[in-house]
């Protein structure tokens, strides 16, 4: 979270009152600072994302509510100036606001490390399911969530998975470098993302290969949104250190109802496609249903 900004609007702040809190305006000063101080803690939580929205809230809560008990406080400490109601008339009401304010102290320190964590724990889940150059999924992070959507979807229903690999991609780190090669990499990536952020689970699950697992798709739908990135990948090349790279990408797509749902399975026949893909001309996509074309082929092997 990016508390930073308040931590030092807070050092300044007790700084500058520790000169004037025994003098009573210095106390009127220092609730209304800190009054400001906490609406200001409430705004950042509120533009900050969490993954714990709950005890986002309740924290949110806390700050907000220390904001209005703040300045209750500062009525009591200024009415004595403008009216014959003595201190010692408000004293029960400023313990009151005393209890209202640890109260809220002790519950936002309870809540505000929860957050914390589990902020630090989403970081390292995401690194641990994300590849570092595409922000795509990786391989464990994307057979982990095939896993959790198919355990939920219908048995009669239908997946797709299509299998993608940069056709001649030694020839760019050859002749460009490893830098442009990493570069073509994300360019890649983006195309996929871009067609499929919503229609599938996208992943990087090697080198210079991509994975995509489309639910409820059925063989001829994902073949088509094969075709449709393959086209768009060829169409225009990769601009990157004043090189113009014309890049190009071979898929094969495979299929299966659900109920005959095996991963493994589903990701041998898609790699065997494209297999087939790059061997018989590349910038293509194969799908297994091609028979003539599949006993072609050796097996595949992941």
């Amino acid at each position: 979270m990016k508390l930073t900004p308040l931590y030092y609007a807070c050092a300044i702040c007790c700084t500058l009152l520790l000169t004037v809190y025994l003098i009573d305006a210095g106390q009127i000063i220092t609730s209304i600072i800190t009054a400001v101080l906490f609406s200001y803690a409430a705004y950042l939580m509120i533009k900050t994302p969490s993954v714990a929205k709950v005890q986002q809230r309740l924290l949110i809560a806390c700050f907000s509510l220390h904001s209005v008990v703040m300045l209750l406080q500062v009525v009591l400490l200024v009415l004595p100036y403008f009216s014959q109601i003595s201190q010692a008339n408000l004293a029960a009401g400023l313990q009151l606001l005393l209890v209202s304010h640890l109260f809220l102290t002790t519950a936002s320190a309870l809540i505000l490390p929860f957050i914390a964590f589990a902020n630090e724990e989403s970081k390292l889940i995401n690194l641990a399911n994300h590849d570092p150059l595409t922000q795509l999924l990786n391989r464990r992070g994307f057979f982990r969530l095939c896993k959790k959507i198919t355990h939920t979807a219908p048995l009669n229903s239908r997946v797709s998975l299509i299998m993608l690999d940069i056709d001649l991609f030694k020839q760019v780190n050859d002749r460009y470098g490893h830098e442009t090669g990493d570069e073509a990499i994300k360019w890649i990536a983006q195309h996929i993302n871009e067609l499929f952020f919503e229609a599938g689970i996208t992943a990087r699950i090697g080198g210079e290969e991509f994975a995509i697992f489309l639910n409820q798709k059925n063989l001829t739908q994902a073949r088509q949104l094969a075709q449709k990135l393959c086209r768009s990948i060829d169409q225009y090349p990769f601009y990157f250190n004043g090189n113009s790279i014309a890049l190009s990408v071979s898929a094969g797509v495979s299929s299966a109802l659900i109920r005959d749902l095996n991963m493994q399975e589903l990701l041998l026949q898609a790699d065997k496609c494209l297999y087939l893909a790059k061997e018989t001309g590349r910038n293509k996509v194969v799908t297994h249903d091609e028979k003539s074309l599949l006993t072609k082929a050796p097996t595949a092997i992941i």
